[in-house]
């Protein structure tokens, strides 16, 4: 054992490589590689202080083990455990994939640097790959296992620089150890995909990472030296301030005793107000109360904690607002109901009385979560719960994708909803930790501790799917509890990670309900828009009508907080995006008809009163988005034209002038010269074009009640500047 810590009395078997020697047992522990360790056993007892003081420790237990590759390689008589057939057949694998020359074998500082340096790597990526390729295989995940990750991200850097392969050899790697493990560990055979999966998404995650992360982290450290040795302060005092809140504290409470009834009578025992103890409380406090039992659930495993009331003998009554559990003792949190004589002391007797319409809705969420988990886990190849919330309310459950699409919403709503009209009934068996791993089709959650024994499992066994999940949450007693289901959101928090939001009950039927609403609006909207492109298309002040409802359908629909289901939010959105696009269209085309219709008018009374120039404001082009005012030009290409044309606001001219009529004193240039003043506004040639044949006017905003009069005024000045300049 190490200098300080636990320690106790020991016993190992050691294995001398050179059998012959006579004095092996003086070599035990002194560092020779030839005397090799192969099993210990230690009975741990004691705590050795940094005095050398051993003292006696309350709970004493047995480290032991043995190490399976040394033994291996002392029975095919090899020197290395790398030289076994646990390890060859990996790394022929690196050699044949990579192309290098092969393994040496070689450890030592006398070999060649460069022959050394591709054996540790040979080394490194064998053991690395046998070592993830079963952690990943027992549910482990790298985003819940930063160690995992680490592993992982060291292979694949001693892949890339020692081998030159950027990726796809992690992953081969994985198939040659599963040839060698999957007859004692069926798993590893069994998830192999799962494995390749999560392995390809990490694989492209650290080359996103990697791809600057050096030469950035050059940066912050050149900036803060002190990053560079950064490291973890230990914390004094943490363990005689432990043990002095143990003193403190009062007896446990026997946790959610009782827990299926709904009232329950039981004795205060605590009584806690700003985080300190006291005796008695006076009505209008807030305090925290420490029962002797309670039927009330407290916040766990993601589940809100039950709501209720407390009465009290003395006919004083308490609001539970919520309960949590702090180191097994059960904290009842509100505020203390009454006149302002009223009070609750130590060692009262109070009613228990559970909010039934919330626990039972809580009960239908928590059991929907386990029915979402295992829906995904039949339509994904792999993924990992990352975090849920069951409240009274709805549930969410965040999971991990590793690279895959998002799964189908619709097939996972129609999985929940067939099992609960299944009527599956939802079975909770108490295990010890060695019959949970015994048991087949388990879902844990990556990182959790779990007990010793009394560990819930909760199962939901039908032809659909199967669940099995340890949970300590509350939950209903057949799937047809849950009445209805539906999936309300989806969305990204982070890469790869997906946040579900779903409801049941009352409020899924009322969800349910708000989608044919949705539906039946979409369809009246999707009428109204098409009879509008067929009949009333030059109604632009009915088109304008049409995108405000729209407009208000679609914020309808993005606010989160308006529970429908999911897919009718996806398909809705997807339609109206399709509408809008249509009903923009029908009117830019209709527009343009507009645009060509009003500059054909302009060109026949131009040919009628046999006038010179042209001089026009483009009434068409208030109800455009765009003004196309290259093309109106175009219609009177050999004609002196200056077109004035406003936009949402926006005013914008555009003047040509046919080359054969430009002079000294008249051109497009000078002629645009007499109305920029007049808007404030700037102007220039299209690029690479004769200014004095074709000249813009940028678009200047404009307030709604200066235009006319802006216009009114530009329309006589360009008109005036023409009739004194213009020579035909």
């Amino acid at each position: 054992m190490a200098s300080t810590g636990p320690c106790g009395a020991s016993t190992e078997i050691h294995y001398d490589l050179f059998s012959d020697r006579s004095n092996a047992g003086d070599r035990v522990n002194k560092g020779f590689p030839d005397l090799i360790e192969l099993w210990n056993i230690v009975f741990i007892e004691f705590h050795r202080m940094d005095t050398d003081q051993l003292i006696k420790l309350p709970i004493r237990h047995i480290d032991t083990g043995m190490g399976f590759e040394r033994l291996v390689a002392v029975l095919q008589g090899k020197l290395s455990n790398y030289d076994t057939d646990l390890f060859q057949p990996i790394i022929s694998a690196i050699k044949n994939k990579t192309g290098v020359p092969p393994y040496g074998g070689r450890f030592t500082e006398a070999s060649s640097s460069i022959g050394a340096e591709l054996d540790w790597g040979y080394r490194i990526l064998a053991d690395h790959a046998r070592m993830f390729t079963v952690a990943l295989a027992d549910g482990m995940f790298p985003d819940q296992n930063h160690r995992l990750r680490r592993v992982l991200r060291k292979a694949m850097l001693v892949s890339k620089d020692i081998f030159g392969c950027d990726c796809e050899l992690l992953t081969e790697l994985t198939y040659h150890v599963a040839e060698s493990l999957s007859d004692i560990f069926p798993e590893v055979g069994n998830r192999l995909k799962q494995i390749q999966c999560i392995i390809a998404h990490e694989e492209e995650l650290y080359r996103f990472l990697h791809h600057d992360a050096l030469s950035k982290w050059l940066k912050i450290v050149e900036r803060r030296p002190k990053l560079e040795s950064l490291d973890m302060a230990d914390i004094p005092g943490l363990v005689a301030g432990y043990q002095q809140l143990e003193n403190i504290l009062p007896p446990l409470s026997n946790d959610y005793a009782s827990g299926t009834s709904l009232v329950l009578m039981s004795r205060v025992r605590a009584i806690i107000v700003n985080g300190t103890l006291t005796q008695n409380v006076v009505a209008g406090t807030n305090c925290a109360l420490i029962l002797e039992s309670t039927n009330l659930y407290s916040e766990a495993g993601g589940q809100m904690g039950d709501t209720g009331h407390l009465i009290f003998s003395s006919g004083v009554k308490m609001s539970i607002e919520c309960v949590e559990n702090f180191r097994g003792y059960v904290l009842h949190k509100g505020t203390i109901n009454g006149n302002a004589d009223d009070s609750v002391s130590v060692d009262e007797i109070a009613t228990i009385e559970i909010d039934a319409v919330n626990r039972l809705n809580r009960m239908r969420n928590h059991t929907a979560t386990h029915l979402v988990n295992a829906s995904l886990h039949s339509l994904l190849t792999v993924t990992c719960q990352k975090s849920s919330k069951v409240t009274h309310t709805d549930l969410v459950f965040d999971f991990s994708l590793y690279g895959q699409s998002p799964p189908d919403i619709m097939k996972l709503e129609n999985m929940v909803q067939q099992v609960i009209k299944n009527s599956a009934p939802v079975q909770i068996y108490n295990l010890t930790s060695t019959q949970l791993l015994q048991t087949q089709d388990v879902t844990l959650v990556p990182g959790e501790v779990y007990p010793e024994d009394n560990i819930k499992l909760v199962e939901v066994i039908s032809n659909i799917l199967t669940s099995r999940e340890p949970c300590c949450g509350t939950h209903v007693c057949n799937t047809s509890d849950l009445v209805k289901f539906s999936v309300v959101n989806l969305h990204s928090i982070g890469a790869g990670i997906r946040s579900l939001q779903a409801v049941t009950g009352l409020a899924a039927d009322q969800a349910i309900n708000k989608g044919i609403v949705a539906n039946k609006r979409l369809e009246e909207l999707s009428l109204i828009v098409r009879k509008h492109l067929a009949e009333d298309i030059e109604n632009k002040e009915k088109a304008k009508y049409i995108n405000k409802h729209i407009s208000n359908f679609e914020q309808d629909l993005k606010n989160r907080e308006n529970l429908l289901p999911y897919i009718v939010r996806v398909r809705c959105l997807e339609d109206l995006t399709c509408l809008k696009k249509e009903l923009k269209e029908g009117m830019r085309g209709s527009l343009r008809d507009s645009l060509k219709t009003e500059m054909l008018e302009v060109m026949d009374s131009f040919s009628k009163n046999k006038e010179e120039f042209i001089v026009h404001f483009l009434s068409c082009s208030s109800h455009m988005a765009t003004v196309p005012l290259q093309k109106a030009t175009n219609i009177c290409s050999n004609v002196p034209v200056l077109l004035i044309a406003i936009s949402e606001g926006l005013v914008k001219a555009r003047c040509c002038v046919p080359k054969h009529n430009v002079s000294e004193h008249f051109n497009a240039e000078s002629w645009m010269q007499t109305i920029l003043p007049i808007f404030q506004a700037s102007g220039g040639p299209p690029r690479g074009q004769n200014p004095h044949i074709t000249y813009n006017m940028k678009g200047k905003k404009i307030p709604d009640n200066e235009i006319q009069e802006l216009i009114n005024k530009s329309l006589k000045s360009a008109t005036d500047f023409a009739l004194t300049h213009f020579k035909h």
